[in-house]
């Protein structure tokens, strides 16, 4: 259901395309990195996509309430800056 909750975000967004934003600021979870990609995918490329530590929610119990380190996140989402957050390693 969240898929395709983040698919109609982006067809939505790209038809109401009235305002743009300057950067996509997203918490570095995976599932919300998932969501900023679908949900804004128009827009990759176009602004910078920022990992942000403060917008992220509490850790909760369960796998997806965690974060793991950037390094695992860098390919997948390759459109995202990484480099706020306190465990980011560029890869040299």
């Amino acid at each position: 259901v969240g898929l395709e909750q983040a698919k109609e975000l982006n067809r939505r967004s790209e038809l109401e395309k009235k305002l743009v934003p300057g950067a996509v600021v997203v918490s570095p979870l995976r599932r919300t990195l998932q969501t900023a990609t679908l949900g804004f995918n128009y827009l990759v490329g176009s602004v910078p996509f920022i990992a942000q530590e403060d917008c992220r929610e509490i850790m909760g119990p369960y796998p997806c309430d965690r974060r793991i380190k950037s390094v695992y996140h860098k390919k997948e989402y390759s459109h995202v800056d990484f480099s706020l957050l306190h465990d980011y390693c560029d890869g040299k």
